[in-house]
């Protein structure tokens, strides 16, 4: 009738900054089939299945490669703006120069914490089952290029954890299976969602 589960997974990347080399991420959930506590183990009825659920946990998004440091590039161009420009290859010779960005080795993984609630029935034989899901999901340290004053830095940009974005809605799903027989089956559904996406929070 109850179903509790819980998990603790730990990630761990060289591309990640050395002050965030490993980081720890959650996930709990838990599922009610109240049918059962009903008496109605067989699924049979007009109600003939109900279960509740919730769940929480985190993901992580792990910096892209090189993106913790200022590393060197060989395809930068050089110029005033007004069509004159410059490569750091002359004659033959190879060049290179510092990247664009700035690299940060203070670099956390981007972290998504989402909370999801909803319930399962069953009708009539579970001729027919309706679902109805509500999620909220949050996404923080998300990892952005921000704007820097290249003649004071040198760099036009610099990577750090710069945003915080927010997505929630709804989800629902009808099916119904009418005819079902050994060689002939007739079943139809319907899905519904709504979503609102948002940026809560943004630097640079």
């Amino acid at each position: 009738q109850l179903y509790l589960t819980g998990a603790a997974r730990n990630d761990g990347y060289s591309t990640f900054g050395v002050s965030n080399r490993r980081a720890w991420f959650p996930k709990v959930s838990a599922a009610w089939t109240f049918t059962n506590a009903l008496g109605n183990t067989d699924q049979k009825g007009f109600l003939s299945y109900g279960k509740a659920r919730i769940g929480y946990g985190e993901t992580g998004k792990e910096p892209g490669v090189y993106q913790t440091i200022t590393a060197l590039t060989l395809t930068n161009v050089y110029g005033s703006g007004f069509g004159d420009v410059i490569g750091e290859s002359q004659s033959g010779l190879a060049g290179t120069g510092t990247s664009f960005a700035a690299g940060n080795d203070s670099l956390k993984p981007e972290r998504t914490r989402e909370v999801e609630a909803g319930l399962d029935f069953g009708f009539v034989d579970q001729k027919v089952d309706l679902s109805l899901t509500y999620y909220h999901q949050r996404s923080s340290d998300v990892i952005l290029q921000i704007p820097t004053n290249g003649a004071g830095t040198g760099f036009g940009a610099a990577l750090a954890n710069g945003a915080v974005i927010t997505n929630k809605g709804w989800e629902a799903s009808l099916n119904a299976r009418p005819v079902t027989m050994q060689n002939f089956s007739w079943d139809f559904g319907l899905q519904w969602g709504k979503n609102q996406n948002t940026v809560d929070n943004l630097q640079g």
